[in-house]
């Protein structure tokens, strides 16, 4: 396997282990969360740390913060794409435009 397959694996890999502690998590909120610290890792599953960065709160926030975040990739594979909006406001004006194609996007996929 190769270091980019690896690091995309262990990126989207759940249920880490930090210091003994289950975390419903990925990778990659660990890596936000020790982010300048120090740590090393134990049979691919298991991080090991040391330092007094409060992790378990930090690896909330960044799902959290991940999970907030959602609705806006929800909503980019929603809306017509550019040329088609533009067209709709050419022949529409911008308050239809805003009350049929971009609200109702909204509506369905409000912000976290």
């Amino acid at each position: 396997m190769s270091a980019a397959n690896l690091d995309l694996e262990l990126m989207s890999r759940g249920n880490f282990t930090f210091n003994g502690i289950g975390l419903d998590c990925n990778f990659g909120h660990i890596m936000e969360a020790l982010e300048g610290e120090e740590y090393t890792m134990k049979d691919g599953w298991e991080v090991i740390y040391t330092g007094t960065v409060d992790v378990v709160a930090k690896v909330e926030a960044a799902k959290t913060k991940e999970e907030n975040a959602q609705y806006q990739k929800y909503r980019a594979s929603e809306y017509p794409d550019l040329a088609e909006q533009l067209d709709y406001i050419y022949h529409n004006g911008i308050a239809k435009w805003k009350s049929d194609m971009i609200k109702p996007v909204k509506d369905k996929y409000p912000k976290g």
